[in-house]
Protein backbone atom coordinates (compact mmCIF):
# COMPACT_ATOMS: atom_id res chain seq x y z
CA UNK A 1 0.00 0.00 0.00
CA UNK A 2 2.41 2.32 0.73
CA UNK A 3 4.93 1.87 -2.29
CA UNK A 4 1.72 2.81 -4.24
CA UNK A 5 0.84 6.02 -2.56
CA UNK A 6 4.46 7.07 -2.86
CA UNK A 7 4.12 5.89 -6.84
CA UNK A 8 1.30 8.00 -7.15
CA UNK A 9 3.00 11.08 -5.66
CA UNK A 10 5.81 10.47 -7.94
CA UNK A 11 3.47 10.32 -11.05
CA UNK A 12 1.60 13.36 -9.46
CA UNK A 13 4.89 15.70 -9.11
CA UNK A 14 6.05 14.64 -13.02
CA UNK A 15 2.86 16.00 -14.38
CA UNK A 16 3.22 19.08 -12.57
CA UNK A 17 6.86 19.30 -13.57
CA UNK A 18 6.15 18.41 -17.08
CA UNK A 19 5.14 22.05 -18.18
CA UNK A 20 7.62 24.40 -19.32
CA UNK A 21 8.81 27.34 -16.97
CA UNK A 22 8.12 30.64 -18.38
CA UNK A 23 5.12 32.13 -20.35
CA UNK A 24 3.96 30.64 -23.67
CA UNK A 25 3.52 33.60 -26.13
CA UNK A 26 2.09 33.74 -29.49
CA UNK A 27 2.31 37.15 -31.61
CA UNK A 28 -0.15 37.16 -34.49
CA UNK A 29 -0.47 39.86 -37.42
CA UNK A 30 -3.58 40.59 -38.60
CA UNK A 31 -2.99 43.92 -39.60
CA UNK A 32 -3.00 43.39 -43.32
CA UNK A 33 0.45 44.39 -43.72
CA UNK A 34 3.79 43.36 -42.74
CA UNK A 35 5.13 44.55 -39.03
CA UNK A 36 8.75 45.08 -38.36
CA UNK A 37 10.82 45.31 -34.91
CA UNK A 38 8.16 43.27 -33.28
CA UNK A 39 8.71 42.97 -29.27
CA UNK A 40 6.40 41.69 -26.76
CA UNK A 41 7.50 43.09 -22.93
CA UNK A 42 5.94 41.60 -19.56
CA UNK A 43 7.52 40.50 -16.40
CA UNK A 44 11.01 41.98 -17.20
CA UNK A 45 11.56 39.46 -20.64
CA UNK A 46 11.31 40.10 -24.23
CA UNK A 47 10.27 38.48 -27.18
CA UNK A 48 10.59 39.83 -30.50
CA UNK A 49 11.03 39.15 -34.20
CA UNK A 50 12.15 41.65 -36.53
CA UNK A 51 9.39 41.51 -39.10
CA UNK A 52 6.14 39.61 -39.13
CA UNK A 53 4.36 39.52 -42.32
CA UNK A 54 0.87 39.74 -42.69
CA UNK A 55 -1.42 36.67 -41.67
CA UNK A 56 1.67 34.84 -39.83
CA UNK A 57 1.94 34.11 -36.27
CA UNK A 58 5.52 33.45 -33.95
CA UNK A 59 5.42 31.90 -30.45
CA UNK A 60 7.74 31.75 -27.83
CA UNK A 61 8.19 31.84 -24.32
CA UNK A 62 8.87 34.51 -21.51
CA UNK A 63 10.56 34.21 -18.25
CA UNK A 64 8.40 36.41 -16.17
CA UNK A 65 10.67 37.61 -13.24
CA UNK A 66 8.59 40.16 -11.91
CA UNK A 67 5.13 41.28 -12.10
CA UNK A 68 3.91 44.27 -14.69
CA UNK A 69 1.73 44.51 -17.58
CA UNK A 70 2.17 43.58 -21.11
CA UNK A 71 3.06 45.65 -23.91
CA UNK A 72 4.04 44.94 -27.74
CA UNK A 73 6.00 47.78 -29.46
CA UNK A 74 6.14 47.15 -33.23
CA UNK A 75 6.67 49.73 -36.19
CA UNK A 76 4.78 49.66 -39.91
CA UNK A 77 7.88 49.75 -41.91
CA UNK A 78 11.65 49.86 -40.08
CA UNK A 79 11.90 53.12 -40.40
CA UNK A 80 8.40 54.44 -38.99
CA UNK A 81 7.98 55.44 -35.78
CA UNK A 82 6.95 52.81 -32.49
CA UNK A 83 3.69 51.94 -32.11
CA UNK A 84 3.14 51.10 -28.34
CA UNK A 85 0.11 48.65 -27.40
CA UNK A 86 -0.41 47.77 -23.78
CA UNK A 87 -2.96 45.32 -22.97
CA UNK A 88 -5.15 45.20 -19.84
CA UNK A 89 -3.02 42.28 -19.03
CA UNK A 90 -0.99 41.89 -16.08
CA UNK A 91 1.17 39.13 -15.32
CA UNK A 92 3.00 37.97 -12.25
CA UNK A 93 6.67 36.42 -11.19
CA UNK A 94 6.77 32.81 -11.98
CA UNK A 95 3.81 33.02 -14.67
CA UNK A 96 2.84 29.55 -16.46
CA UNK A 97 0.06 30.52 -18.72
CA UNK A 98 -0.01 31.36 -22.52
CA UNK A 99 -0.78 34.69 -24.17
CA UNK A 100 -1.90 35.17 -27.37
CA UNK A 101 -1.74 38.88 -29.08
CA UNK A 102 -3.20 39.71 -31.95
CA UNK A 103 -2.10 42.98 -33.70
CA UNK A 104 -4.65 44.31 -35.91
CA UNK A 105 -5.27 47.32 -38.04
CA UNK A 106 -6.58 49.12 -35.08
CA UNK A 107 -4.70 48.44 -32.43
CA UNK A 108 -3.75 44.86 -30.26
CA UNK A 109 -5.70 42.34 -28.49
CA UNK A 110 -4.33 40.10 -25.26
CA UNK A 111 -5.39 37.53 -24.35
CA UNK A 112 -4.59 35.16 -21.47
CA UNK A 113 -5.04 31.31 -21.56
Amino acid sequence: MRGSILLGWGLLSLIGCSSPPGLGVSLSNESGEAIYQVRLQAGGSTFGTEQLPAGEKASGRLDVVTDSAAEVVYRRSPQSEEIHCGGDIYVAAGARQALDVVVGKDGCTFRIQ
